[in-house]
């Protein structure tokens, strides 16, 4: 069964000067991933934070795994790692398959291929980073 790595799309978190032209362009090009899971900007711009790692048979489950329904999602059997509590998974985020070398971006309705091998490699890299660094293993109480 695949691992998936989440990587959850994140705003920068040091901001000079809030009103400048360079974080009106950081703010569209996130609200353009949120509303319509365009992500090649984003990624250009490293606004992606990998978050978990998901142990399921496809990338269709990643996403009920990832949210929180009846109680927090990080503590799903299926989540192996997690770096502190998360948000629900939703559109402009990004899985990473890194055995299958494939990485997928949430869209409004289901899962979009990303093509840009370079965008896939440092994604990939991202998630290697994530589970070398030992981010704390999930536990689940379900």
């Amino acid at each position: 069964m695949p691992d998936f790595i989440l990587h959850h799309l994140q705003l920068p978190t040091t901001r000079e000067n809030p009103r400048s032209t360079d974080q009106e362009a950081i703010d569209e090009i996130v609200r353009d991933a949120m509303f319509s899971g365009k992500v090649t900007d984003a990624l250009e711009h490293d606004l992606y934070q990998p978050i978990a790692q998901v142990r399921c048979s496809e990338i269709h489950d990643v996403f009920p795994i990832t949210n929180h329904i009846d109680y927090d999602w990080t503590t799903n059997s299926e989540v192996i790692r997690v770096a502190g509590g998360q948000r629900s998974t939703s559109v402009g985020d990004i899985a990473v398959d890194l055995d299958a070398g494939k990485a997928w971006a949430c869209q409004s309705a289901g899962w979009g291929i990303i093509e840009d091998e370079t965008q896939v490699a440092k994604l990939i890299d991202a998630s290697k980073g994530f589970l070398q660094d030992g981010p704390v293993p999930a536990t689940s109480p379900h």
